[in-house]
């Protein structure tokens, strides 16, 4: 359930941020959030941190790429894919535009899912140290 509130909480203010403000602003709510989201167990921090780490991980890459897939689509839609015919052609050779998009959505994934990492540890530590 944390996971799902969670990940839906990075894409949300990941989309309100990459509205208002420049491209790299969706990593700012992917590294607070997940510092909030961490909850104190009797086991010990080292199994907890791979743990904690993967999981905030994963939920940062599935925002990221919600929101980063979404908006390459829309953007896409509204040219009638040609911008993103000519950069699968630089990149992959080929006129495929799905390949663009693609793309744009794992590097957006990536783009939140190392701060929510970042993120979660740094709630591990401050818990740790309460």
């Amino acid at each position: 359930m944390k996971f799902t509130i969670k990940t839906i909480l990075i894409a949300v203010f990941a989309l309100i941020c990459g509205l208002f403000f420049p491209w790299w602003a969706v990593c700012i709510p992917a590294f607070i959030i997940p510092i909030f989201f961490i909850s104190p167990h009797k086991r010990r921090f080292s199994q907890r941190k791979k743990e904690i780490g993967g999981l905030s991980f994963l939920s940062g890459f599935l925002a990221g790429s919600l929101v980063w897939g979404i908006a390459a689509l829309w953007i896409n839609s509204g040219n009638e894919s040609i911008l993103s015919t000519k950069i699968a052609e630089l990149i992959t050779q080929t006129a495929q535009p799905t390949y663009a998009i693609l793309i744009t959505t794992i590097i957006g994934g990536l783009l939140c899912a190392f701060p929510a990492m970042t993120g979660a540890y740094l709630g591990l530590i401050l818990k740790r140290h309460q």
